[in-house]
């Protein structure tokens, strides 16, 4: 606890810092809810995407031996992403990018000379790989959200369990100090009166 002093001034002081301590605290609990709210959301969204990414991989499992010998090329290697495009968006304070789509590069083949189930194996892998990036940017969010959260967390709990506190027992200190010294300023000028009249008879 910091050393406090003992002045009608400090009291002032301290009364205004509780005041906007206890100003700040619904602020940041308003922000707590708000992170958590949006974490859920997020961790449930990551789920939905995970699944999915499960259920590609089941289809590329039962083609994966056609996809590997393909001609000219493997499917996965003739597909190559040329950018994830994203955006922001701003929660409780604090950006978060936002996954939107991906930019492929498809290598050139012949459409007279592949199987007919090229085609398909081109989407599928193109499916997969957006859905893998979609997930990373989920991540990202997740992680941002929790240090956030987690920052919060810690400042509501360093307001309600030490400087409000503090503020309360500064303020009760002063008051009691302050009330000792009107006390025995009144009792001194009680004794200078007595004092005086003695003097004077």
């Amino acid at each position: 606890m910091a050393k406090i002093k003992f002045t009608r001034n400090e009291l002032k002081a301290q009364r205004e810092a509780l005041a906007r301590y206890s100003r700040f605290l619904p602020t940041l609990e308003l922000k707590k809810m708000q992170l958590e709210m949006e974490r859920r959301k997020i961790l449930q969204a990551m789920t939905e995407v995970q699944n999915s990414i499960a259920q590609i991989r089941a289809q590329f499992t039962t083609w994966q031996q056609i996809l590997c010998e393909a001609y000219p090329l493997p499917v996965q290697d003739l597909v190559q992403i040329a950018e994830v495009i994203t955006t922001q968006t701003n929660i409780a304070g604090i950006f978060l990018p936002v996954f939107q789509d991906v930019k492929f590069i498809i290598g050139a083949y012949d459409q007279l000379i592949t199987p007919p189930w090229y085609d398909r194996g081109v989407r599928m892998i193109q499916d997969l790989l957006k859905k893998r990036e979609h997930l990373k940017i989920l991540q990202q969010q997740e992680m941002i959200i929790s240090l956030e959260l987690r920052r919060t967390t810690q400042r509501i709990n360093l307001f309600k369990e030490r400087l409000m506190p503090e503020c309360r027992e500064n303020i009760r200190q002063i008051r009691i100090y302050l009330g000792d010294m009107q006390a025995a300023a009144v009792g001194r000028a009680k004794i200078a009166k007595s004092k005086n009249q003695n003097a004077q008879k």
